[in-house]
Parts: C-alpha cells; sequence; structure tokens
C-alpha cells in the first residue's frame, strides 16, 4: 500500500506502509519551501513502531488552523514561530490548546532567533515537547525529537486509554453495587443512600411528614427454588419486583434487598392512615399467583415496618427498627405485618448504652491499640504497620469497632477517641526507635469529622511534640468518601499537613463514586486498595480488573499502591503480577499487640529466631530502609 506524504499540491511523495499499520500524522507549518522540503526528505523512510509518518504541509497558519479544524487527529506539530508575525506560531499553538482544547497533539517549535530559546514560560504553558533551532537542525535532530514527540504521544494516549478504562469499570461495579443482579431493582446499598436523603428532606421540611421504611419477606420462598429450581424461582422474584414497580404509585423507592426480601421507601403524614393502606395492597400484590409453565405458584409475605424520626433517630437504626419488627412478625402467629414498638426499642437501648460507656472508657483505660504490619511485595520488607483500636469492657468483654466507631463520629466522641490514638500510637513509635527496631512508618486512621474538626492539624502536631516522633513518619489513612465531602476545605487540609511532614494514603480507594476526577487534586502519597477488590481472586486464573486499572493510574500519578485484606497466597501473587508495591492482610499478620510486635521484629528476634515471613525464596524478613522525609 502507498501513502501519500500530503503538500502543496503540485508536489508529492511516498513512502511504503504496513498493510495493517495506521501512519503517524504530522502537520508542517513554515513559510519556505525549502524547510518543507528538508522534512519530507528527512522523514521520508522514517519509521516508529512499523509506522511511516503521513506529512501535510501549511504555508501560513491560517492554512494551518483550517487543517486543524478540518482534520483535527494530528499526532505532531512542527511549526516555525514567526510567521506572519513575531508571535504567530505561539498563537497557533494557543488556538491549539485553547480553542479547539487539544491537548494530546504534541508540537515542536521551530526558531531562527536565539532569544527565542529562553521562552521557557511558553514551553510551559503549552505543553511544548522541543523548541528548536532552524540553523541547527540536521536530520538527527530532527528524527529524535519526532521521535520524543510521537512517544510522548503513545504516552498520553496510554494514559487516557487507563482512564477510560477505568470509568467503563467503575460503571460496571457501581451497577452490580447499586443493582440487584436478579430483578435489576435497586439494592440494599442503595436503599440506604436514598433512605438518608429522603431522611434530610424530613428534617428540613416537616410538613412531609415521616418516611416510612417497609421491610417485605417472602414466606417459604426456599421450598418455591427446592420444589421448582432456582431459575424459576428467579422468575418469580422478577414477576413480584415488576408488578410492586407497577402498582405501587406514589411511593418513593422499590428496592430487591435480599434474595427473598424487598423494601418500599414512603413519604407519609403520619396521621393519613396512607402506610396502613400501602401494607395491604403489597401483601395482595405478592399473593397473587404467578404462572410458570402452566404451574400457578402463589408466595404471600411477611411486613415489618418503622417510620422516621418516630422509631429512630438516623437510618442505620431505622432499618434495624423495621428488621426487628418484621422478625417479631415472622414469629408471631396469625401476623403478617407488624409496626416497630417500644418492645423492639432495647435493641436500640443497647447501642445507647454503648455511647454512654464510650464517655468514660479513654478513663478507665479499656481501650487498647493492635499492630497489623504492611510488608513490601518486592523484596518482603516491613515498611509500615497501621494502628487499629481495640476495645475490651471491664468484663472482659470486646465491643466491635464496627459498632462503636459510627456511634462515636455521631456522637462526636470520636474526637477524644481520635487523640488518644494518635497519642498512643506516636509513642509506642517511640518505644519501638528506642528498641532499635526496623524503620518503619506508622499509619493511623482518620475520620471525616477528626479532618473538618477546628485546629485539628495543630492538635495532630501537638501530639508528635508530646511523643517526640517526626511527622515523617506518620501516615494519615482518609477514607474516600471523606475526601470530597468539602473538596476545597479536604485539599486545604491535607496541603497543611504535607507541609509539615505527614505522608497522606486514600483508604478504601474505589469504593466511592465521586473522588476519580479530583484525585490529582490531593496531595497524596498512596492509595490502599479496598479489600472488596480482591474477594474475586479465589484461583490462579482470577482476575480483579479494578485492582489492577488503580494501580496502573496510580504508577501513571507517581503514587505508591497497598492493597489491605490480602488472604490468600493466590491473591498476593496476583498484586505482585500487576505491580502493586505493598500489602497487608491476614495471610501476612493478623493485627497483633505492641508485646507481640515488639517481640516479633526486634533485631535481635530476627537474628536468633531466624524468623521466617511468605514473601522471598528462603523465607527470611527483609529490614527496610530508612523512610526519606517527605
Amino acid at each position: 500500500m502507498a501513502v501519500t506524504i500530503l503538500g502543496d499540491e503540485s508536489r508529492s511523495a511516498t513512502v511504503t506502509v504496513d498493510e495493517k499499520s495506521t501512519p503517524w500524522r504530522l502537520l508542517i507549518v513554515d513559510e519556505t519551501e525549502s524547510f518543507h522540503r528538508f522534512i519530507q526528505l528527512a522523514l521520508t523512510d522514517y519509521a516508529l513502531d512499523g509506522r511511516s509518518v503521513e506529512i501535510k504541509h501549511s504555508v501560513s497558519t491560517d492554512q494551518a488552523r483550517e487543517a486543524l479544524e478540518r482534520e483535527g487527529d494530528f499526532h505532531c506539530l512542527m511549526l516555525n514561530v514567526t510567521m506572519e508575525t513575531y508571535h504567530a506560531g505561539v498563537q497557533l499553538i494557543d488556538f491549539l490548546r485553547s480553542d479547539l482544547e487539544n491537548a494530546k497533539t504534541r508540537a515542536i517549535l521551530v526558531s531562527g532567533h536565539s532569544s527565542m530559546i529562553s521562552c521557557h514560560n511558553t514551553l510551559f504553558r503549552y505543553d511544548i515537547s522541543a523548541h528548536l533551532r532552524k540553523s541547527l537542525i540536521d536530520d538527527e535532530l530532527l528524527q529524535s525529537s519526532v521521535f520524543s514527540a510521537l512517544r510522548a504521544y503513545q504516552k498520553i494516549e496510554e494514559h487516557d486509554r487507563d482512564l477510560r478504562d477505568l470509568k467503563t469499570a467503575q460503571e460496571q461495579s457501581h451497577r452490580l453495587a447499586c443493582y440487584n443482579t436478579v430483578s435489576s431493582l435497586p439494592n440494599h446499598e442503595s436503599l440506604l443512600k436514598h433512605a438518608e436523603e429522603l431522611c434530610e428532606m424530613v428534617d428540613a421540611c416537616k410538613e412531609v411528614g415521616s418516611l416510612s421504611l417497609i421491610l417485605i419477606n417472602l414466606n417459604r420462598f426456599r421450598d418455591v427454588n427446592n420444589v421448582f429450581g432456582y431459575r424459576i424461582g428467579n422468575e418469580i422474584l422478577r414477576d413480584i419486583g415488576g408488578r410492586l414497580i407497577a402498582n405501587l404509585y406514589g411511593v418513593e423507592l422499590v428496592a430487591h434487598v435480599g434474595g427473598d426480601q424487598y423494601a418500599v421507601l414512603s413519604n407519609a403524614n403520619p396521621v393519613s392512615g396512607k402506610t396502613d393502606d400501602l401494607i395491604d395492597k403489597i401483601s395482595m400484590l405478592i399473593a397473587a399467583p404467578v404462572s410458570c409453565k402452566g404451574t400457578n405458584i402463589s408466595v404471600s409475605s411477611t411486613i415489618g415496618v418503622a417510620r422516621y424520626p418516630d422509631d429512630a433517630e438516623s437510618v442505620p437504626d431505622l432499618l434495624i427498627a423495621a428488621q426487628q419488627a418484621l422478625g417479631k412478625a415472622k414469629i408471631s402467629d396469625g401476623i403478617n405485618h407488624l409496626t416497630y414498638d417500644q418492645e423492639l426499642a432495647n435493641a436500640i437501648t443497647k447501642r445507647s448504652h454503648i455511647a454512654f460507656a464510650l464517655q468514660n472508657v479513654i478513663e478507665k483505660q479499656e481501650f487498647c491499640l493492635h499492630y497489623q504490619p504492611q510488608y513490601r511485595l518486592s523484596d518482603g520488607a516491613l515498611t509500615g504497620v497501621e494502628a487499629l483500636i481495640r476495645w475490651q469492657r471491664d468484663d472482659g468483654r470486646f465491643v466491635s469497632p464496627a459498632e462503636f466507631i459510627p456511634i462515636a463520629e455521631r456522637t462526636g466522641q470520636i474526637l477524644e477517641i481520635g487523640q488518644w490514638v494518635f497519642l498512643e500510637a506516636f509513642a509506642f513509635h517511640k518505644r519501638c526507635q528506642r528498641a532499635d527496631m526496623p524503620v518503619f512508618r506508622l499509619a493511623v486512621n482518620v475520620s471525616a469529622k477528626q479532618l473538618n474538626a477546628p485546629n485539628f492539624v495543630e492538635n495532630l502536631s501537638l501530639a508528635l511534640l508530646q511523643t517526640g516522633i517526626g511527622a515523617e513518619q506518620i501516615e494519615l489513612e482518609i477514607t474516600e468518601s471523606s475526601l470530597v465531602s468539602d473538596l476545597d476545605h479536604t485539599v486545604e487540609i491535607l496541603h497543611q499537613l504535607r507541609d509539615r511532614g505527614f505522608q497522606i494514603a486514600i483508604d478504601d480507594f474505589g469504593t466511592g463514586q465521586s473522588s476519580l476526577s479530583y484525585l490529582h487534586k490531593f496531595p497524596i502519597d498512596r492509595l490502599k486498595i479496598d479489600r472488596s477488590f480482591l474477594a474475586p481472586i479465589l484461583k490462579e486464573s482470577d482476575e480483579s480488573p479494578i485492582a489492577k486499572l488503580l494501580v496502573n493510574l496510580s504508577k501513571d500519578l507517581g503514587i505508591e499502591v497497598i492493597a489491605e485484606g490480602v488472604e490468600t497466597p493466590i491473591q498476593k501473587a496476583y498484586l505482585t503480577d500487576i505491580g502493586c508495591d505493598e500489602v497487608q492482610g491476614y495471610h501476612l499478620d493478623h493485627p497483633m499487640t505492641e508485646e507481640d510486635f515488639i517481640r516479633k521484629f526486634s533485631v535481635h528476634s530476627i537474628i536468633s529466631s531466624k524468623l521466617q515471613l511468605p514473601f522471598t525464596a528462603t523465607n527470611t524478613i527483609s529490614l527496610a530502609p530508612p523512610i526519606p522525609i517527605v
């Protein structure tokens, strides 16, 4: 196949191009015919990655503008700085970058004036790949400059492709995360999000009345699956979901929250009786027979109802109240629906007791910290340790962080608890230094409430001063959702922290829906891939596309990546293959007490016991080099 090198209509040349190749497209802009001939001859036999060049010539900036508007897919633009006017070339670049919004096409400036070579601001502002002195250009310099420009174009294309792939994967992940795969109705996560929004409306406008959460359970649906099979069972689930959507007028949401469980959100005035009518209608819709292969199959339902703000002060409590009402209805003879009442409030009372107990937990010294090591995948070096809070009551019972942390955040007690964690964790790090331990960074979790609290940076710095360690040794783990709650404020706080030397990590990255477009705004050192993206990796042939894309994107941005929740050697091997930097999880180490940590990682213990770790061929621990000051 022959490709014509385009220029003035009276002249052309050809180069041979492989049938399957797409040529590189160059636009040369210069007012001298001799320069065009030189470029054409110098690049006639030029090829990069098996792709030759296709050249179009313009002898004026007006002609070049027309070409850029009409055929905008040029890979490289080479132009004289001084054409019709002294700055004509720069104005053409401004047109390309600003008017056409083309940031991909690479630009090479050519000038006959030595003074133009020093225009660094122009080169930076318009992303110029090279600026050449015309009198010094020979074949070698020209070809190397074009080579560098086209390589840069390839890198931009690869980065854009990674972003597109990641966006597509996130959209697919969002669909899977927010909708039930059987019925295509909104799922449990969507129900919670929608309920939060509706509760805010109720709080803002009392005329709205209350929000009713109606949980619906299909009775003995397991028997349907056992008798007719799961395919018929799924058809029935889809049919019931369709009936509810089509016939429940005026409700806020119909969701499929579990295998045999649906939910309805409805705004209703508490004195209207609308909720009772709605419950009756739901029961009748579900009871109507479903015809499958000539057989009519009927199912009944049990319903639990709770209202906001009458029965609960938050969406999680509202869901619990409705579940408790549903549970009691299921074990009550002759009752197919039940509304939350005082008897069911006992479970909520338990959480109130936790909130009360939190007020004295620090004074009673019931909190302690456990530490989970983080390792570098390339050599097994201990690079970091995450501090994790634990609560053991005076009767010996442990209270899960999943129970008390949300309560502490809601009551504001997380601020005092967080400051205690800083002091205790920093003191632990100092004790490790004095014990001649390996150098490692200390990761501490920071909640959104802490990040937005007044004097947060000052209080954090005070904890450093009190314990005598440097900020460069501390990594602050901030959840992805916390970052975008108040973008401008968050960026300001993170810059303050970085200026003081702290390292910043985004925890549970990839689970949010909005932070990807803001990622470049945050001064971060490390992304922490959420454990949920490793769950699909059960055997050697399994993959996690999102984890892979997050690693690639992080590499493009110059950010390190650590994966949490690594529980199997297969997961660790996969993370190694895709280029993840660090890992932590039960496969490597469980969280441990300070005593166990020091016993395991002290230099004396390593040497004397030849500690075995699941990394290198010899299974020996590697000590990380000192962590550089950020």
